[in-house]
């Protein structure tokens, strides 16, 4: 009876232990707001009638049992805090003996966060095969298998998508643990039909985060069918223009023939007359009718005669008229393509530019640092440059990418030493811009963040005689910063930025300033 006790208990265990691996793989502590938002652990597993009590044993990571407690239940409440711990199970029968045990058990209580969305477009497209949607977003204090979804605003239907993490292009960086936090910027998702939806991104620790609702649309499809209804309305235009000159061309013939018809008939009348008149006076005038005959013949030669030419002039004006609508139709259609060709130039959609400049230096605030580099120099003089590719365009938004950098010198001499502090600072900065009217004025908000490289160099005066101690040390600190902007756009290639930039320079135990108004020019391509 012991053996089948202990058969019997060994598979529930095993089989509820294998179980509670995937519950309790991320019991959550605390939030990390604090103390403001609590989560009960419970340890949990299927009872048996054939065991007495249970004996539930917690080590820390440091291999230390912090608890240990004998329960009738078949769950106990924990209050860890996070961080890598391990228990063990150990059932007992009726008889107080020990039927079985789970061994120790790896398992990691993590911080319940609540994750953070950053997504303000209105508008989504789908992709090219009218199914594939791939958000832009901000998504902060997610894990490698936190949950992403789309919820429809009308049907409440839910499409399950892929969260891209920042820190490894989409999977989780090996090493790292399920459980930390990461930041996201895109969520793939497919078969995704248009409508209304909105984005819902929930942690393993159950809290969730939505963003406002935006529309789904096939955007390129739309484009091909406007694209196709254009070239159907051309078509129909050349059929109808082709029908009218036909038809022009048929009335003008039609009206050509019955005049021709009518002068052959007055002809015929006017010569029956004659003869009929001829008849009557033969008798009597018969050398006047020779003579009248000749001279009707000679009048009905000359009179061919200028209806030839007149006919040979007709036609000769027909033949100048039509070779004038050809060429003209020819030189209308060559400046229509040049025209194409140019306004297609002008409306290339250019996604990259190269801006150089200069501007002025000025740090703002940490008094150490203007007593010791900028005392006597308030302003001092910058060179500046950006590359920057904008791969998302709209008709009035465009967003993407820059790298911006800015090389400044400060510098502060006095009888005893002369100080200079260069400094070259780079950063990596998301750019959004926009326009409201012209289109040649953009306005431009960008932030991010680098490194400065700073060199610092200390010439001692000769005052200190053989104890100078020149000296130069460089040294890196990141940074982080953003910048507003204006630019003015005359052609389609040239353009011209105005705007300042703040960096703030995280040095150990002190903070420094900067805001850097500038002036560029640069290209786009």
């Amino acid at each position: 009876m012991k053996n089948n006790l202990l058969n019997r208990t060994a598979k529930i265990l095993t089989a509820i232990f294998c179980i509670m691996l995937l519950t309790t793989g991320h019991l959550s502590a605390q939030s990390s707001s604090g103390a403001a938002q609590k989560f009960k652990q419970t340890l949990q597993w299927s009872s048996d009638p054939n065991v007495l009590e249970y004996k539930v044993e917690i080590q820390n990571s440091s291999g230390q049992i912090i608890q240990s407690l004998t329960t009738e239940e078949s769950s106990v409440s924990l209050a860890l805090k996070e961080g890598t711990y391990r228990y063990r199970i150990t059932a007992y029968d009726f008889l107080g003996r020990e039927a079985v045990s789970t061994g120790w058990v790896n398992f990691e209580v993590a911080i319940a966060k609540q994750p953070e969305i950053k997504h303000e477009k209105k508008l989504e497209s789908l992709a090219e095969d009218g199914k594939s949607l791939e958000l832009d977003v901000n998504v902060a204090d997610v894990t490698s298998d936190s949950k992403a979804e789309l919820v429809n605003m009308e049907t409440k239907a839910r499409i399950p998508g892929k969260l891209i993490l920042s820190a490894a292009a989409g999977a989780p960086a090996v090493g790292l643990s399920a459980s930390e936090t990461h930041a996201a910027n895109k969520v793939r998702f497919t078969d995704v039909p248009e409508g209304k939806w909105k984005l819902v991104i929930t942690n393993p620790s159950g809290l969730s985060t939505e963003t406002e609702s935006f529309e789904v649309k096939d955007t390129i499809k739309e484009e091909r069918l406007a694209a196709a209804k254009a070239e159907a309305e051309r078509k129909e235009k050349e059929r109808l223009e082709q029908e009218r000159l036909a038809k022009e061309a048929e009335e003008k013939a039609k009206a050509e023939a019955e005049r021709l018809a009518r002068e052959e008939a007055e002809k015929e009348a006017q010569r029956l007359a004659i003869e009929q008149a001829v008849r009557e006076e033969m008798e009597k005038m018969a050398a006047e009718k020779a003579a009248q005959e000749a001279a009707l013949e000679e009048e009905r030669r000359q009179k061919e005669e200028e209806e030839r030419l007149a006919r040979e002039e007709e036609e000769r004006l027909a033949r100048e008229e039509e070779e004038r609508l050809a060429k003209e139709e020819e030189e209308k259609a060559k400046e229509e393509e040049k025209a194409k060709r140019r306004e297609q130039w002008l409306n290339y959609d250019r996604k990259f530019y190269v801006i150089a400049g200069a501007g002025t230096a000025m740090p703002i605030y940490d008094s150490d640092f203007f007593d010791d580099y900028v005392e006597k120099n308030l302003l001092n003089l910058s060179l500046t440059a950006q590359i920057g590719w904008l791969p998302v365009h709209t008709e009035k938004l465009r967003f993407g990418m820059e790298l911006n950098g800015i090389a400044s010198r400060f510098n502060n001499e006095n009888e005893y030493y002369k100080l200079d502090l260069n400094t070259l600072m780079l950063q990596d900065n998301l750019v959004l811009r926009f326009r409201f009217k012209s289109k040649k004025v953009w306005w431009q908000v960008k932030g991010g963040g680098g490194i400065a490289l700073v060199q610092e160099r200390l010439d001692y005066s000769e005052i200190y005689e053989n104890n100078k101690q020149n000296k130069t040390l460089n040294f890196g600190y990141f940074t982080a910063g953003g910048g507003l902007s204006v630019l003015i756009i005359p052609s389609a290639m040239f353009m011209m930025e105005i705007g300042a930039d703040f960096y703030n320079l995280f040095i150990p135990d002190l903070n420094i300033g900067i805001l850097n108004p500038y002036l560029g020019i640069g290209v786009r391509f």
